[in-house]
């Protein structure tokens, strides 16, 4: 209930219909901007990529500014795809860990419960 906007069952579904939306609209923008970041970063030694959740929470702040306005589409336009860049998250190969657990666990359930 804290990352909804508010409490009324009207804007629940509205902020349930929206998340889609502004995640398409992120995976659409985030296209160009994933080949410009991958010339930008073909020098370097890892791998990067465009973390999705950041590009939703740049789309969360900009969809206002380029939907609600045709003057400043472009300048928004432009402010979101340069956030995309600087935003980047690195791929790292290979990045499994075996996780040890302190108790394995029996093979079979007690049927008592234990005293003391």
């Amino acid at each position: 209930m804290k990352n909804l906007s508010s409490r009324t069952a009207h804007s629940v579904r509205r902020d349930y219909h929206a998340n889609p939306s502004v995640l398409n609209l992120a995976t659409v923008l985030a296209l160009p901007a994933h080949g410009v970041s991958a010339t930008a970063t073909a020098a370097r030694k890892h791998t990067y990529y465009l973390d999705l959740a950041n590009a939703a929470r740049v789309m969360r702040d900009e969809a206002i500014s380029m939907l609600g306005r045709l003057a400043g589409y472009a300048n928004a336009l432009a402010n979101v795809l340069v956030r995309f860049g600087s935003d980047l998250s690195i791929w790292r190969y290979s990045r499994s860990f075996l996780h040890s657990r302190k108790n394995p666990g029996r093979k079979f359930h007690t049927s008592y419960k234990p005293i003391g």
